[in-house]
C-alpha cells in the first residue's frame, strides 16, 4: 500500500500528539480523539472515535494511566508503525476496499484473518502461507491473527515482506525463543501476544525492557471461567504492564460460555477499571467487521489449512488454503445473504 498523501498527514498529527504526550498525556489524548472525530468520515472510524470520546470523559478512567504506560514504556515508532496499520490502512482504506468488492462479488470478507501455525508445517508450506497473505491483501485484509506453537524465523521473515500490515502474534512463552526475540523487534508492525502462564512475567519483562509492544492472552474453557469473572486474570495482566488483555476460547469451548466472557469483556471496557484493555478474539473481530461491513464474518484457518467460521454464515465445507486460492474459498463458505439480513453477531464454534 502506498502511502498517500492523506496517510501522511495523519501520521504527522499522531507523531506530533506522541510528542505532546510526554508533557500531558491526558490532554494530548482528548484531543487528538477530537480532532479526529471531525474528520472521521468512516462509519467505523466514528463508531470508534465516539466510543473513545465518551470513556474519556470520564476522569478516573483506568486509560488514562494505560496512555501515559504505552507512551512511556514502548518505542514511538511501533505504536505509529502498528497504530496506523490497524487504525488506517485496515479499518479505514482497506474497509472502504472491503465493501466494494463484497457489493461486486457477492461474498463476505473478513477485515481480519486468525491462523493457528505450527512451526513444522509452517516450514513445510511456507509458500503457501505467503500466497495466502498475498491472497488477503489484495481482498483488502490488512490484520493478521497468528497463534503458533513458538518463534520462527520464516514467520518472522514472512511479516518483514509485509510493513503495511499489522500482526499480532500469539505465543506461550516458553515458545518465544530468546534468540529471535531481536528478529520481532525490528518489527514495528508486530505486537506480541504472552500467554498467561507462570513464565510469562520472565517474558514481559524482558520485552518491556526493549521497549516492544506486546499484550497478553489466555485461552479458555470451563476450568478458567471463575477466574476471569472473577478479574483474576486482569489483575495478573495488570500486573505485567499488559495494555491489552486478549481471550481465546478453547475449540471445545461451549456457546454458553464463550457468551459469558464476552459480556464480562465489554461490561469491563465500559467500566474502565482496569488499565488493560480486554478484547475476545472471536467475537470482537466479529464486531469490528459489522460495523465495517454489514453482512459481519469472523473466520479463520487451523494449523492443518483448514477453514473454518466462527459464526453461522455460510455452509461448512471443508476446505483448505493449501489447496484453494482464499477467494474461492470465501466465494465458496461465504456467500452474502440475499435477504440482507446481518449474520449473528455471536460466535459458533466450529466443530
Amino acid at each position: 500500500m502506498e502511502n498517500s498523501v492523506s496517510r501522511i498527514l495523519v501520521e504527522t498529527v499522531v507523531k506530533r500528539t506522541l510528542r505532546d504526550m510526554k508533557e500531558d498525556p491526558e490532554r494530548s489524548i482528548r484531543n487528538l480523539i477530537d480532532r479526529a472525530l471531525l474528520v472521521s468520515e468512516g462509519r467505523f472510524q466514528k463508531r470508534f472515535f465516539q466510543t473513545a470520546q465518551r470513556m474519556l470523559h470520564n476522569e478516573r478512567s483506568a486509560y488514562y494511566p494505560l496512555v501515559r504506560s504505552l507512551v512511556e514504556n514502548v518505542e514511538h515508532a511501533r505504536l505509529l508503525g502498528f497504530g496506523m496499520n490497524v487504525g488506517y490502512n485496515s479499518c479505514t482504506v482497506c474497509a472502504k476496499k472491503i465493501r466494494a468488492l463484497e457489493a461486486a462479488e457477492g461474498f463476505n470478507i473478513p477485515w481480519s484473518l486468525y491462523l493457528e501455525i505450527h512451526a513444522d508445517r509452517f516450514h513445510k508450506n511456507r509458500q503457501r502461507y505467503a500466497s495466502l497473505l498475498d491472497e488477503g491483501k489484495a481482498l483488502g485484509i490488512y490484520t493478521w491473527f497468528f497463534h503458533a506453537d513458538g518463534f520462527s524465523a520464516d514467520l518472522f521473515r514472512l511479516m518483514a515482506l509485509h510493513p503495511d500490515c499489522a500482526f499480532v502474534l500469539l505465543c506461550p512463552p516458553e515458545g518465544m525463543d530468546g534468540a529471535l526475540v531481536g528478529e520481532a523487534e525490528r518489527l514495528n508492525h508486530l505486537m506480541l501476544g504472552v500467554g498467561l502462564n507462570a513464565q510469562a512475567e520472565r517474558v514481559c519483562r524482558t520485552l518491556r525492557e526493549r521497549k516492544m509492544l506486546y499484550s497478553v492472552y489466555c485461552r479458555y474453557g470451563e476450568d478458567r471461567l471463575d477466574d476471569i469473572l472473577s478479574d483474576s486474570l486482569l489483575h495478573e495482566a495488570q500486573a505485567l504492564g499488559a495494555p491489552f488483555t486478549l481471550f481465546l476460547p478453547e475449540t471445545s469451548c461451549r456457546q454458553e460460555m464463550q457468551a459469558k466472557v464476552y459480556d464480562y469483556v465489554r461490561r469491563i471496557r465500559d467500566e474502565q477499571r482496569f488499565p488493560t484493555i480486554p478484547y475476545e478474539l472471536f467475537r470482537d473481530s466479529m464486531a469490528v467487521d459489522t460495523v465495517i461491513s454489514d453482512d459481519g464474518c469472523s473466520v479463520g484457518f487451523r494449523a492443518d489449512g483448514s477453514f473454518f467460521m466462527l459464526a453461522d454464515c455460510g455452509e461448512k465445507r471443508r476446505v483448505t488454503f493449501c489447496e484453494r486460492p482464499l477467494r474461492d474459498i470465501l466465494r465458496t463458505c461465504l456467500p452474502k445473504r440475499t435477504n440482507g439480513d446481518a449474520i449473528l453477531s455471536s460466535a459458533r464454534s466450529p466443530s
